[in-house]
């Protein structure tokens, strides 16, 4: 059925082009292990109006073992698509409830409400740690947050990810596995001056997640990773001044008065020096 959209072959994942030259809004890239369940998910995409005139699919092939790494192939596939908005997602969604239309109305209204988002899903974190989650899974049907939506969050899941694509929000190519690189997506557009939300798109994922095994030793990668960006340290250019860089506000602090009685004693040994002449 595909075959006749299929144009050419990317390291393994397929890219489906148009007739027409107009682009595609929508860039839809999944890692597959199972391509009967992927096939399912293309079926409830096109069902949905994710058709192929509106869209372009991109797959990295892990049918056979996973000779593709997570990262590396999200960054591949954001190298590659030529969509306004690139979605990350997984091969066990069910577009069940909202279609096309309403993903664009969502992001739309995500727009106006702040035209400085980068990435968005349907669940995450908050900064207080409460969750915020708009999904039907194992846990439950219909799951609906507390708290209007879109809402604002320090972390996204996995499952459903759009990132725009002007936004350069990209993944680290020093952290490995299939985990965290929803927060991963977070702290890059937080970095880069944009913001992510959870939004009313409401689907199907089959699966309640896991953390068990390989999880719990990428967190600690994970961790280490940005505890490490995130100490405090004095950074110093070439013109001689210097910078304190620290996630705590009091040390901040510290260093601005630590500074500014550098500067005076600074101040101080000149003008000695002038006098005793």
């Amino acid at each position: 059925m595909m075959s006749s959209a299929i144009k050419l072959t990317v390291e393994g994942g397929v890219r489906f082009e148009f007739e027409q030259s107009e682009l595609p809004l929508f860039s839809i890239c999944t890692l597959v292990t199972k391509i009967d369940e992927y096939n399912q998910f293309l079926s409830s995409a096109f069902d949905a109006g994710f058709s192929l005139d509106r869209c372009e699919f991109f797959y990295a092939d892990n049918t056979a073992g996973n000779s593709w790494d997570a990262r590396h192939a999200l960054r591949r596939f954001i190298h590659c698509a030529r969509g306004r908005y690139v979605i990350l997602c997984h091969q066990d969604l069910v577009f069940k409830f909202d279609d096309y239309s309403d993903l664009v109305d969502r992001l739309a209204e995500l727009t106006a409400c702040d035209p400085n988002w980068g990435v968005c899903g349907n669940a995450g974190a908050d900064n207080r740690g409460s969750l915020v989650v708009r999904i039907s899974d194992p846990h439950g049907s219909d799951r609906m947050p507390a708290q209007p939506l879109p809402a604002k969050v320090v972390s996204l899941d996995e499952n459903f990810l759009v990132i725009r694509s002007d936004s350069g929000i990209t993944f680290p190519r020093d952290l490995h596995g299939f985990h965290w690189y929803g927060s991963d997506a977070c702290i890059v557009a937080r970095t880069l001056g944009w913001e992510a939300y959870v939004i009313n798109f409401h689907i199907y994922h089959k699966s309640g997640g896991s953390t068990s095994g390989s999880y719990r030793d990428e967190g600690r990668s994970f961790s280490l990773k940005y505890s490490e960006l995130a100490n405090s340290r004095w950074h110093y250019v070439v013109t001689g001044h210097s910078l304190f860089i620290s996630p705590y506000v009091t040390w901040r602090l510290a260093a601005k008065v630590f500074l500014k009685i550098r500067q005076l004693l600074g101040r101080f040994r000149r003008l000695l020096r002038t006098k005793m002449r």
